[in-house]
């Protein structure tokens, strides 16, 4: 009777820690994908058309966040983590509101970088040492990336309504922190002892990776990895500056395409997985790029507001997986690879995502709009080439496919 309701209260736990993954993911998309929403308004509050380079300190902030989670997590409790992460974001946003300002915008948007830079990596961490069944385990990574995209999908159209609404845009990133309450409350009610099990081997194990035991192959996947954030994540943070501004769309119609796209990849995120299963993914990789490339010429070069929304969404479908793969795929180059490979690409793609806003604003300051655009294409299409260069170069380990 007693193992029977110890099962049942340690069941019911995993689930509250899984559903603080999911939120977490939540949280950083909101955080990360409202950047494209806000920045006219930000724009015209400010009398500021390089806003842009503000948002470099949300990039930057959740690059450190992540950068140090392991040397926090082996000094603090991830329950203390996780609530100090909450602190930090519900904090910063009440003193922006209480006193709006260019200096406290800055602090805002470095504290909730590192919220979300603090959530993704502790949420990563969790949902892979409390399942052991590696079926399940892929089967919540998979939800992670989904709540991120359906964060992605649901943010822009929020946030162009409370705009369309008047809401002010330091209200907005208020508003945000309710998900972050919700974390809060689950975490309080949470025993994180689960993960304390892994805590001995953990410690024991001390890979290391050494860059001079790289392929050519590894190099491109880290590369190709870098650009591909660099690429989408710049497209989604001017993308709605663009329709407005050059296309002169009205303010729901510009954030549609992104809107749709985000929607797209939650349902891609469904469908992919069933596929690896059939073809390997040094053909996924490269036909799913660019059909997405040839998408994404379409959302930037046809003005056609029906094509657009087309193109967005298969620019979703086709996009969702492109990450992912590529991390797995640099696992196939080494036999019994590191965790610290996966760790060492994470940042590669990290340190994309955190340059995406600067590069923007930069190439949007001295060449103007139209120009990020043309950025963008072209940091796929060599993110496109090093997928190429990758799977030719490749040393694919034979028991690779059981990875996926």
């Amino acid at each position: 009777m007693e193992s029977t309701i110890h099962d049942s209260s340690s069941l019911k736990n995993k689930l509250l820690i899984t559903f603080i993954c999911y939120l977490c993911y939540f949280y950083t998309a909101n955080i990360v994908l409202v950047t494209g929403a806000v920045m006219q308004p930000l724009s015209e509050y400010f009398h500021n058309n390089n806003i842009g380079f503000a948002f470099t300190f949300i990039n930057v902030a959740m690059w450190f966040a992540i950068l140090i989670i392991g040397i926090l997590m082996n000094r603090f409790s991830i329950k203390l983590l996780l609530i100090a992460a909450v602190a930090i974001g519900i904090i910063s946003s009440l003193i922006t509101t209480i006193i709006p300002s260019m200096f406290t915008l800055k602090i805002l948007l470095t504290c909730v970088g590192i919220t979300g830079g603090l959530f993704m990596a502790i949420a990563s961490y969790m949902i892979v040492h409390i399942y052991n069944d590696h079926k399940i385990r892929a089967m919540n990574v998979i939800f992670t990336d989904f709540f991120f995209s359906f964060g992605g999908a649901l943010i822009p159209i929020f946030a162009a309504y409370l705009i369309t609404q008047h809401f002010e845009w330091y209200t907005i990133y208020l508003i945000l922190q309710i998900t972050a309450v919700i974390i809060l409350v689950l975490v309080i009610f949470s025993d994180f002892t689960i993960l304390n099990r892994h805590n001995i081997s953990t410690k024991e194990i001390k890979p290391n990776l050494s860059f001079s035991t790289w392929n050519l192959s590894l190099y491109c996947v880290a590369f190709a990895a870098f650009l591909f954030l660099l690429a989408q994540l710049t497209m989604t943070s001017y993308a709605q500056s663009y329709f407005q501004e050059i296309l002169r769309w009205g303010t729901i119609d510009a954030n549609k395409p992104l809107s749709y796209f985000w929607t797209a990849q939650c349902v891609g995120l469904f469908i992919s997985p069933i596929i690896t299963r059939f073809i390997p993914l040094k053909y996924i990789l490269p036909t799913f790029m660019l059909i997405g490339l040839a998408a994404l010429s379409c959302i930037l070069y046809i003005p056609d507001m029906s094509i657009v929304f087309k193109a967005a969404i298969i620019f979703g479908l086709f996009n969702c997986y492109i990450y992912a793969g590529l991390l797995a795929y640099g696992t196939f180059q080494m036999e019994n690879a590191p965790p610290t490979l996966i760790t060492t690409i994470l940042l590669f793609g990290t340190t994309g995502t955190a340059l995406s806003t600067t590069t923007g604003a930069f190439i949007n300051q001295y060449f103007g709009l139209t120009s990020v655009m043309h950025a963008v294409v072209i940091f796929y299409i060599i993110s496109f080439i090093l997928v190429i260069l990758a799977v030719i170069f490749s040393k694919e380990q034979k028991n690779s496919q059981t990875f996926i």
